[in-house]
């Protein structure tokens, strides 16, 4: 896990992901709504 302060430019979970991408560590995903009140924020 980063520390607090340091900016994070892309998705928190990309550096410990096995399927991160480019994207996933430059651009943050948005939340989606996957039903009954669950959000994700994947780019996947």
């Amino acid at each position: 896990v980063p520390p607090p302060f340091k900016e994070i430019k892309g998705c928190k979970f990309a550096e410990r992901c096995p399927e991160a991408t480019q994207k996933c560590r430059k651009q943050r995903p948005s939340l989606r709504d996957v039903g009954k009140g669950h959000l994700v924020a994947c780019h996947l």
